[in-house]
Order: structure tokens, then C-alpha cells, then sequence
């Protein structure tokens, strides 16, 4: 294709039917010699690069792959898009994406693109995006180089498999589609790695698998992240045996607003000198982090893996070698359930194997065989009247490593024999036991619904989310303590409160999505109704048993 062009192919929605598209060794982008000047009332205006390669709109099935004669690959370079798909099913093999990079704003958003940002090489909305390499299959190669983005879909099914990714900003980011794959790619990006959020649908389907990442550069970057919102969180998915390497201030794997996540097998290596995150997990209900393997080798003030407000969790059998903090927790865990801390190895962390932070709460955790190795080992609570919800029980008889050397406050850990062996044996890649949902903690529930879980400087918003919580669970998951005064009064207080109304907003707010058009607009004005009705000085305001 010469240099000359807004669009090398553009195709535009005209009645209905079914079309099969093949594009095969081609070449689309813009050379030395410029655009063509610019007509009166021409837009986009052509400037300096052309628009898009591709730029495709209810095409059907377009495919783009190798002339079996000339055998050459296909290349998008130096645009403002490489390809632009609405509404059509694209597969794309051996190509190579170069120089697709953002402009200006003044010279980059126009009606074609819908204020679509530039330096997209494939931008996908609507359909489905099938786009693989050959890093291990025998499939032609597909390289992306020095683009803002090398895959961005919305609302589409994705997915990305073998590619090869250097010199990016993000890598590929996937939203609210039914599914999204990304497995075995080579990816080198300074803000995200591999992003997906807000799958939907039924069957949704998240996939993060050996994939290696470098990220550099951003201190808000992500290797792998995956997550919703708090009415809308992701629903099950796997991030697994994948390689992440952070170079600067940023996250390697992160987990926000999910359910059912399992984070597992991955290696995550933390190199620079700025805070980092090995692993971190905010919100959500019943995700999995086990397994994995954390190593700081420069010297940032880290996490191994943190976690804040998640529910229902799993720390089981992870790794963490020379990270400030080996396990960080933040926030109230409890309302559903509480955490599960088990066969973690926590080695050389100069600050604190474990540390809970101010008001944090995991629940008890009994003979859970957590390791501590490497100097002086500690485990520190910040908020010292909450380490009895907290409480660890091990047997240094059996295992002195199951002891920390430093214990602040002290009564947080027990020493307490037991006739049963700990079994702590666990080894990333080897023997990577399942982990199962926390068992109930009814103390911990019963201090929730009778607003006694105390704390300092959280203290009222943790309550809230922990009655949120507990009050979700016993009226969607069965109610287990029937008859239990307690647990009555608390239910009964819930109608008063605001905090069933609160729910039964939410809980309409994630029935939308499986209802036709038209009963959904009707319910979106009764949940508007609902939701102006509610009594916000009573919602921030826990409950109190008897009153």
C-alpha cells in the first residue's frame, strides 16, 4: 500500500448478510513522502501519518494471514491505528505491528475512531478477536513493536495467544467481553502487561496463562491485572504459571473486585528500588493465591503479596524470598468468612514476615504451618486489641520455624502442641495443593453482628463492610445460625437500618446484565427510586445489638 491514504481498507455497515474477507501479505502504513494536502472539510486531516490500516465495521469474518505464493508477511507501520473492527469476527496471523503510536489529541481523535485514543495496532469492539503467533506452535510469528497498545478489545471475545510484544505502553487489555485468553505471549510494556476487567456474560471466561512480562518504567503499572467493581466483579478465572518481572515501582500480578479468582504457580520478581507489589489482591469474595513465588533482588521498600478488604481468601503455600513485608494485610477480611493463611514460606523479610496493618483482621488460624526463615523473623499487628480475631497457633516443637523470633503484640501467637502433624510441604511447580474455602468462624461472625469488633482508626467503615457482608451471606447463602438470638436481632435490625435496602439495590444492580433491553430500563428507574430512598446517615452508622 503506498503512503498516500486515510484507510488502506475500510468497510461500512450496508444491509445485512454474511461476509468472508481474506487480506493476505499486505502491507499498510505510512512512508517518508507524506499524505496527499488535505481537501476542503476533510476529516480526519491527513498530518503526518495515516489512519488506519484496517478499518472495518459489521464486515463479518475477516481474515488476515500468508499468501501461499509470496509467502510474506503482513505489516502495519507507522499509523495512527493499525486496525480499527466493529462488529466483526478477525483472525490475524503472521503479521508484524510497528510505530503505532499516539499523536496528539488535536490530531488523533475524530469521528471515525469514536474518540477512540491513538496508537491502538488492533482495537476490537464488538465480535470476537482470534490473534495467534508461533513462540511454541508452527504458526508464522505475530510481533508487536513500539506501539501504545498492541491489543485492545471492548465488548469482545479475545483471544491473544504467541505474540511477541516490545517497546508497548500496554501489552493487551480486554473489557467487558465473555471471554478473554492470553496465553504464552512475550511481552515488554510499561503500564500494563496483560489487563482484563468486567467480563460478562454467561460462561464468562478468563484464561492468564505462561505468559512472560517485563514491566518498566511506571510506577502505577501492572504486569497482570484482572478485576471489576464492587456491583460488577469479575467471576472466576485463572492467572496461572506465568512470569512477571518488575523493574520499577509497580505491581506484578493484581487482583481488584474479583471472585473466584485462582492466582497460582506464578513467579514474580521485583527488582527495583521504588515500593512494589509482588502480588495484590483488593476486594472480592473467595479468590485463590497459592503457590506462587515472590523474590525481591533490588532494594524496594515491598510487598510479597498485600491484600485489602478480601473476602473469603486464600494465602496458601507461597514463597516469598527478601521482600520488606512477606504478607501484608489491610482492612477488615471478615463478614462472610475469614482468610486462610496456611504453608506460606516467609524468608529473609527485613521488616515483617507477616504484618497486619491498623484495624486488619484475618480470623483464627490454627496449625496452619506458615514458615518463617532468614535473620531475625517478625510478625507484626498495628492494632494490638485485634490480634485475639487474629489469633495463630503453632506448635515450635514440632517446627521452629513455625514461630516468628518477634512477636509484636505478644499473645498474637500461641504456642500450643498438637497430636496431628502440620502439613507444610508445598512446592510451587511441584505439589500445589488445592485450597478449599475457609472454614465459618462463628466467634468472628457473632462479634460482627453484635458491632463489636472494635479497632481505632477504621473502626465504623469496617463494621459497615463487615455487617455488608455477613448480612449477604446469611440471606443469599443460607442463614446458619437460625434461632441464634444474636444473628435474629441482627437480621431484624438490617430492616431498619438501611442496610437491607442497600442491599437489595445491589443485589438488582448485578441482575441487569441477564435482562432484555427493555425490562432493564424499567428496572434501572426502580433501582434509581430505591437507591434515593436510602437512608445514608443509617448506612455509615453500624448496628448496634439491642438498639
Amino acid at each position: 500500500m503506498k503512503s498516500r491514504f486515510n484507510f488502506a481498507v475500510r468497510t461500512e455497515t450496508a444491509g445485512s448478510g454474511s461476509y468472508n474477507i481474506t487480506l493476505n501479505s499486505n502491507r499498510y502504513g505510512t512512508t517518508d513522502d507524506g499524505l496527499k494536502a488535505a481537501y476542503s472539510g476533510q476529516s480526519p486531516a491527513p498530518l503526518d501519518k495515516g489512519f488506519a490500516g484496517l478499518f472495518l465495521q459489521g464486515a463479518g469474518n475477516l481474515n488476515i494471514g500468508t499468501d501461499v505464493v509470496s509467502s510474506l508477511r503482513n505489516e502495519f507501520f507507522n499509523l495512527k491505528y493499525g486496525i480499527l473492527s466493529y462488529n466483526t469476527d478477525l483472525t490475524v496471523r503472521n503479521t508484524v505491528f510497528h510505530d503505532i503510536t499516539s499523536v496528539p489529541k488535536g490530531a488523533g481523535y475524530n469521528d471515525y475512531a469514536n474518540l477512540i485514543a491513538t496508537g491502538k495496532a488492533v482495537y476490537a469492539q464488538g465480535g470476537a478477536v482470534d490473534i495467534k503467533g508461533g513462540i511454541i506452535s508452527s504458526d508464522p510469528p505475530v510481533v508487536f513493536d513500539n506501539c501504545h497498545t498492541g491489543v485492545h478489545t471492548l465488548y469482545t471475545s479475545a483471544n491473544v495467544e504467541e505474540t511477541t510484544m516490545s517497546g508497548m505502553t500496554n501489552g493487551i487489555i480486554s473489557n467487558g467481553g465473555a471471554a478473554a485468553d492470553a496465553e504464552w505471549n512475550n511481552i515488554t510494556a510499561s503500564d500494563r502487561g496483560i489487563s482484563t476487567a468486567f467480563l460478562s456474560g454467561v460462561g464468562a471466561h478468563l484464561s492468564v496463562k505462561y505468559n512472560t512480562i517485563t514491566l518498566q518504567g511506571n510506577e502505577k503499572g501492572i504486569g497482570i491485572g484482572a478485576g471489576g467493581s464492587d456491583l460488577f466483579p469479575q467471576n472466576e478465572g485463572t492467572v496461572q504459571d506465568n512470569t512477571v518481572t518488575v523493574e520499577d515501582g509497580a505491581t506484578g500480578i493484581g487482583i481488584t473486585t474479583s471472585n473466584k479468582i485462582q492466582v497460582s504457580e506464578n513467579t514474580v520478581t521485583l527488582t527495583g528500588d521504588t515500593p512494589l507489589f509482588g502480588i495484590k489482591v483488593e476486594g472480592g469474595d473467595r479468590n485463590t493465591v497459592n503457590c506462587n513465588t515472590v523474590t525481591n533482588t533490588g532494594s524496594g521498600n515491598n510487598d510479597g503479596i498485600f491484600a485489602i478488604h478480601p473476602s473469603r481468601a486464600n494465602f496458601v503455600c507461597n514463597t516469598i524470598e527478601g521482600t520488606a513485608r512477606g504478607l501484608q494485610f489491610e482492612g477488615m477480611l471478615a463478614g462472610k468468612q475469614k482468610a486462610n493463611v496456611a504453608k506460606n514460606a516467609l524468608q529473609n523479610n527485613s521488616d515483617a514476615g507477616l504484618l497486619l496493618g491498623t484495624d486488619a483482621v484475618v480470623g483464627e488460624q490454627r496449625h496452619k504451618g506458615n514458615k518463617w526463615s532468614g535473620g531475625v523473623t517478625k510478625a507484626l499487628h498495628l492494632t494490638p486489641q485485634l490480634a485475639d480475631l487474629s489469633l495463630f497457633t503453632v506448635d515450635d516443637v514440632e517446627e521452629t520455624e513455625f514461630m516468628p523470633d518477634v512477636i509484636v503484640p505478644q499473645d498474637w501467637f500461641l504456642n500450643e502442641p498438637t497430636s496431628t502433624a502440620t502439613d507444610g510441604n508445598c512446592e510451587p511447580g511441584v505439589t500445589c495443593p488445592i485450597a478449599t474455602e475457609p472454614p465459618g468462624d462463628v466467634a468472628l461472625d457473632r462479634k460482627i453482628a453484635r458491632s463489636e469488633l472494635g479497632g481505632t482508626t477504621y473502626q465504623a467503615a469496617q463494621q459497615w463492610l463487615a455487617q455488608r457482608r455477613l448480612y449477604e451471606k446469611l440471606t443469599e447463602e443460607g442463614n446458619a445460625y437460625i434461632g441464634d438470638p444474636d444473628f435474629d436481632t441482627f437480621l431484624t435490625q438490617a430492616q431498619s437500618s438501611g442496610l437491607s435496602q442497600y442491599a437489595g439495590v445491589q443485589a438488582g444492580i448485578r441482575q441487569l446484565g441477564g435482562m432484555s433491553e427493555n425490562d432493564r430500563i424499567a428496572a434501572v428507574a426502580n433501582l434509581l427510586s430505591q437507591n434515593s430512598n436510602l437512608a445514608v446517615a443509617l448506612l455509615i452508622k453500624p448496628m448496634k445489638n439491642g438498639q
